[in-house]
């Protein structure tokens, strides 16, 4: 990162900076070495307090705090790490670090996804529902220049919620891969916005449904198969699916492109979801994991039970380290992990 890209990320953090060490935060050498070029983040929310983005230095093993706005949705940086968006009921948020500025698009979107910049920055692709009668999420692209919001890809056909599509990522290839789901099945598509042509590359998955803890039919998960993550060579998509049995119930899977196989990545006894690449092996991921009891309380209780930590896989030999360590119960709800390159940390300044 150039030197000036730099001093434009710091100036974002400066604004809202606390540094203080984290106990239970003690990542092993290997991690070390793996990150060597990278930082993790995640976003942690307080009851009664704004969002924290944290910042994990595994060299100098604590973690950088930056407070955020009240966000809704995770929040992303753009290519050259000078601006950050995120959507609040509603309305887009795009903080330029460099201005020290921050703009707010107005949209008449019930709800938004989180929101994906374009490889050039020149736009955001996201998931949004427009209307009441619109069950699901059609995917939409906003131009930063004029405004102008484009449809792109409809999938929401009926009032059903079912009919929906989301978890929207640029290819490296320049196309978008996206989740279509229909009733209770799941379809992976990539769609080409220069020939407007479809692929679809992984379809009829089953979207299995949630079960209570006495084991009757809940609602079908809408969070299964989804937060598609592209690896860096565009070989193997990452993506959340359900295991189907609480605990237990997500994991992180795998889709080989070229030959299509799907298989599970994350280990069994864990639950696992918001896949992000820090490379061609290795993903970091969000592992949830709940203190006894959990299993028998219904499913708007189990927030008391549960704590959610950062981790990192390696993908080739199945080896997990937790980059974070925290016992549940917990305080603190952990979601949004993210990489962004080394060095930021170094520019700040505790005031």
């Amino acid at each position: 990162m150039k030197s000036t890209e730099m001093r434009r990320v710091s100036t974002l953090v400066i604004l809202f900076l606390v540094v203080l060490p984290l106990q239970g935060c003690s990542p092993p050498e290997q991690a070390s070495e793996v990150l060597s070029m990278t930082d993790v983040g995640y976003v942690v929310r307080v009851d009664g307090h704004k969002p924290q983005l944290r910042l994990i230095s595994l060299e100098q093993d604590s973690i950088m705090v930056h407070y955020t706005g009240v966000t809704v949705t995770c929040p992303t940086w753009s290519p050259n790490y000078d601006q950050l968006a995120y959507a609040d009921q509603g309305k887009i948020h795009i903080r330029s670090t460099g201005q020290m500025t921050n703009t707010v698009i107005e949209t008449d979107f019930l709800r938004l996804s989180t929101l994906i910049w374009s490889p050039d920055g020149d736009s955001l692709t996201f998931a949004a529902q427009r209307d009441l009668h619109q069950g699901g999420l059609d995917i939409w692209r906003l131009d930063l220049f004029t405004h102008n919001l484009q449809l792109l890809i409809t999938c929401a056909v009926s009032s059903h919620a079912a009919d929906s599509c989301d978890s929207p990522t640029w290819l490296p290839d320049g196309r978008l891969g996206y989740v279509r789901r229909v009733e209770t099945r799941a379809n992976i598509e990539v769609f080409d916005p220069m020939s407007q042509e479809t692929e679809v590359i992984a379809d009829g998955l089953r979207v299995l449904p949630f079960s209570t803890s006495f084991g009757t039919t809940d609602l079908y998960g809408s969070g299964i198969y989804s937060s598609l993550s592209w690896s860096p060579d565009g070989a193997r998509v990452a993506f959340v699916g359900g295991r189907g049995m609480f605990p237990n119930g997500a994991g992180i899977y795998l889709l080989e492109v070229a030959s299509r196989d799907i298989y599970e990545v994350t280990p069994s006894g864990i639950w696992a979801d918001s896949p992000v690449w820090l490379d061609n092996v290795h993903l970091i991921f969000r592992s949830v994991v709940w203190a006894e009891g959990a299993e028998i309380a219904y499913a708007h209780e189990r927030s008391g039970y549960e704590a959610q930590n950062i981790a990192i896989i390696n993908i080739n030999s199945g080896e997990v380290i937790q980059l974070t360590d925290i016992a549940p119960p917990s305080p603190f709800v952990i979601s949004c992990p993210f990489t962004i390159p080394k060095g930021i940390e170094e520019q700040i300044v505790s005031p």
